[in-house]
């Protein structure tokens, strides 16, 4: 009798599948909800009964009408920002992930563990500031990292990443202080892919990342000719668009390398050096840093819908006449959103108006 259940959850975007869990909720998984094709594909048994099935499924749903509690949930596809059914936007990480349900829920969403915390976004961004060297390479760094929870915002003003970020360094030591300032999938591990694993590797990892940066790393220890060759375009196609995937994700793209010469000379890209003398080496600090400032940013962010797309727009307004000013410099919409987020940034405390000039001298 379904009206004993507590709860029906219709879960979409996956393939059919029927479950009652401890006799409190029954779970329906399917991709669209049909009833012709519920019917072929829930077992409805006429043992002992004499009734056919067809009447058994009709009873079913009739029942399945006339119970009192059900609930509509949609698996996200992506972690990052999402528009719900009823126009609401919100954020789905790791914290989105519903218990007992975890195997449904992509692996990009159960990996993405932010660091909540109550503190506010002022305090968090005096202790974050307060950490990091006053040098420009940190900056942009900081810069890169959360222009990714504004990619939503920057998307629905036309503006797109159209350019990767090159982030060479010297030795290991700063390897790792570079992608700890730069990742945002999780603030605990240092693990990035490898952009000369086999192309399936650096593919998936493009199309399963979203409102995060997508870190790719090589070295010039090891010579991988085609390979590096290969990925490269695969890359140059992902900010195209010329690779198909019509269900493109919202990234930025950064390539980490003691070797930026390996990258072609028409490539679109921007590169950033990071010297062992400026850059900070206690990596789990400016993790958990990071980790806090990208949470309190994102719930301010997702929290102020409406003062969030006015910051864009004024930053967005603020930089289009900054680089009127440039002289023999190609403006592109990754410039405009990483300049508009560093005016965000300054706005709310988290940069400062020297690292701000840095930045834009940096374009210039």
């Amino acid at each position: 009798n379904l009206k004993r259940l507590v709860e029906i959850l219709f879960l979409l975007q996956y393939s059919a599948i029927i479950s009652v869990r401890e006799l409190f909720g029954l779970f329906f998984i399917a991709k669209t909800w049909v009833c012709q094709q519920q019917r072929r594909q829930t077992p409805f048994t006429r043992k002992g009964r004499n009734v056919s099935v067809r009447k058994q499924f009709e009873s079913f749903l009739l029942d399945l009408r006339e119970c009192p509690n059900k609930k509509f949930l949609m698996i996200p596809k992506h972690a990052g920002g999402v528009t719900l059914p009823n126009g609401i936007t919100t954020y789905i990480s790791a914290e989105s992930v519903i218990t007992g349900l975890e195997e449904l829920f992509p692996q990009e969403v159960s990996d993405h563990k932010m660091v909540a915390h109550a503190l506010p976004l002022k305090d968090t961004a005096t202790i974050y500031r307060k950490a990091l060297p006053n040098c420009l390479e940190t900056t942009l760094a900081t810069t890169i990292r959360i222009d990714c929870i504004l990619l939503p915002l920057f998307g629905a003003e036309g503006l797109h990443p159209d350019r990767v970020f090159s982030i060479s360094y010297n030795e290991d030591a700063v390897r790792e202080t570079v992608i700890a300032l730069t990742m945002r999938k999780n603030y605990s591990s240092t693990v990035v892919q490898t952009l000369t694993a086999h192309i399936t590797k650096v593919r998936k990892e493009l199309a399963a990342t979203n409102d995060v940066p997508v870190l790719f790393s090589y070295s010039g220890i090891f010579e991988e000719g085609n390979k590096l060759k290969n990925a490269f375009k695969e890359v140059m196609w992902d900010i195209t668009g010329e690779n198909g995937v019509e269900d493109k994700t919202r990234k930025i793209i950064v390539l980490i390398s003691d070797r930026p010469e390996s990258i072609p000379d028409d490539y679109p890209v921007y590169y950033i050096n990071c010297s062992d003398d400026k850059i900070p080496k206690n990596v789990p600090v400016l993790q958990r840093l990071s980790g806090m400032i990208d949470y309190a940013f994102k719930e301010y962010i997702y929290n102020n819908p409406d003062a969030a797309r006015q910051l864009v727009n004024d930053g967005i307004k603020a930089d289009r006449h900054i680089v009127t000013t440039f002289r023999n410099v190609v403006v592109t919409d990754t410039m405009i959103m990483t300049l508009a987020t560093a005016h965000i940034l300054k706005r709310l405390g988290v940069v400062t108006g020297s690292d701000l000039r840095g930045i834009i001298r940096w374009f210039s």
